[in-house]
């Protein structure tokens, strides 16, 4: 079944590039980097429950086929707009009153959010280093707290006087 795979329909994995740069920014194609987005975003999702993942697919294809509803895009799903068409589509979506529309919207964009801001290359663009700041967080702790927690393990280790 296609949700237990990491790969989605062509058509689907299409919708997805589609809209990286629509979610992301432009710069995602500027660095071509749109299918590492799409190849993480479909790997966070599945770490998704199977009706959550099912949700998810299923808010995708509509979200691709709904576009060729509209008058202005002549029948074109999602995965063949130009970039302008695209982001309005995903405007029509994020605004939507009907509330699966919206929730889907919200949800594939912070999706795709958290796989672009994963990127070494992106995290490098905005001076992001997390890794570095555990490290130093790490070592504030240890010269702030370590006496106490020597001290609560060395009480956790004694022998127990109720015994």
């Amino acid at each position: 079944m296609i949700l237990g795979r990491l790969d989605l329909p062509l058509s689907l994995r299409n919708a997805l590039r589609r809209l990286a740069p629509v979610v992301c920014s432009a710069e995602v194609e500027d660095l071509g980097l749109v299918n590492q987005v799409v190849d993480d975003t479909i790997l966070f999702c599945r770490a998704l429950s199977p009706a959550a993942r099912a949700g998810l697919y299923a808010g995708l294809m509509a979200f691709d086929v709904s576009a060729s509803l509209h008058p202005t895009t002549f029948g074109r799903r999602f995965s063949r707009l130009s970039g302008d068409e695209a982001a309005k589509h995903f405007d029509r979506w994020w605004h939507s009153r009907i509330p699966l529309c919206h929730d889907f919207a919200k949800g594939i964009k912070g999706a795709m959010a958290i796989a672009y801001f994963e990127l070494p290359t992106i995290q490098d663009r905005i001076d992001y280093h997390p890794q570095a700041w555990i490290k130093e967080a790490s070592a504030r702790r240890v010269e702030r707290y370590g006496k106490s927690i020597a001290e609560a393990e060395a009480n956790l280790l004694r022998d127990d006087p109720l015994v």
